[in-house]
């Protein structure tokens, strides 16, 4: 468990579930023959950067670093050993496979696509997701999908017909532990989400009550003046309130950055996901 690389050879068929898990892997190549691998197969994996496919493989690739089927339709692998605060899952996927961010504590924030449909079991356990939006197409989340999150502060469904695990935001099925953050719904689907709260305890609230990112002008909505805003920020021009700063600083990370204006300004010009 204490190597940090490691060659496969051709040959491996198949990589069993589990099989490098709590290791120091680092990197990793799969090769063109491995058409088979389990469950959680890099699972505790703390400090790995990348996970390779052989361009040749017919069930597997790799984009950035990340693990996808071959299609493109399930994210298996985010690696957990990386730093960024924020990550935008490609819009064509489908499925977040099981555990696919679990145990990710640099990462922040999300970005999921209008496409994705189903999130699998831990998918975001213990990771340090402190806010994500689940999109209206996602018809399954299943248990623990976000168990152990303890610095999620919202999350926001866009589903006004909801078929979710109640347990999705507990740890086990003997978790006492409640959220205390807030949960937002579609205005007119406040009733669907009632057992939520009954059964568990969450504080649902309408999106309507949500505030929009990085909307430090108070318009609604991201807008240009918002972004000029916090230019004049960045350069020592202007003074944001700390709400504004929250608004502002959309990979979490405690600080409004140059990263953070750039991404609001491909949000603005449509070529970025801003939920």
């Amino acid at each position: 468990s204490q190597f940090e690389s490691i060659t496969l050879p051709d040959s491996i068929f198949e990589i069993r579930a589990g099989a490098f898990e709590n290791s120091r892997l680092k990197n990793i190549r799969i090769p063109a023959d491995t058409l088979l691998m389990g469950k959680n197969v890099f699972l505790n994996c703390s400090e790995l950067q990348a996970v390779d496919v052989d361009k040749a493989n017919i069930c597997y690739k790799s984009i950035g670093g990340v693990l996808y089927d071959k299609t493109g339709s399930e994210l298996i692998c985010y690696p957990a050993g990386r730093k960024s605060h924020r990550f935008s899952v490609p819009e064509g996927v489908s499925r977040i496979g099981q555990a696919a961010f679990c145990r990710c504590t640099e990462l922040y924030r999300v970005i999921l696509p209008k496409t994705l449909m189903s999130i699998g079991s831990e998918a975001f356990a213990s990771s340090g997701l402190k806010a994500v939006t689940v999109p209206e197409n996602v018809e399954n989340v299943e248990a623990f999908a976000f168990g152990g999150c303890t610095l999620l502060d919202s999350i926001t469904f866009m589903n006004s017909a909801p078929d979710y695990d109640g347990y999705m935001l507990c740890y086990d099925e003997t978790d006492s532990y409640h959220y205390n953050g807030t949960v937002y719904v579609p205005d007119e689907a406040q009733i669907e989400y009632t057992v939520f709260t009954v059964s568990f305890g969450y504080n649902i609230r309408p999106l309507s009550e949500k505030p929009v990112s990085g909307d430090v002008a108070g318009n609604g909505k991201l807008t240009a003046e918002s972004l000029v805003m916090i230019a004049r920020y960045l350069i020592g021009d202007y003074v944001l309130t700390e709400q504004q700063k929250i608004l502002a600083d959309t990979d979490l990370s405690g600080d409004v950055t140059v990263s953070d204006l750039m991404f609001l300004v491909m949000v603005l010009t449509g070529k970025a996901n801003g939920e």
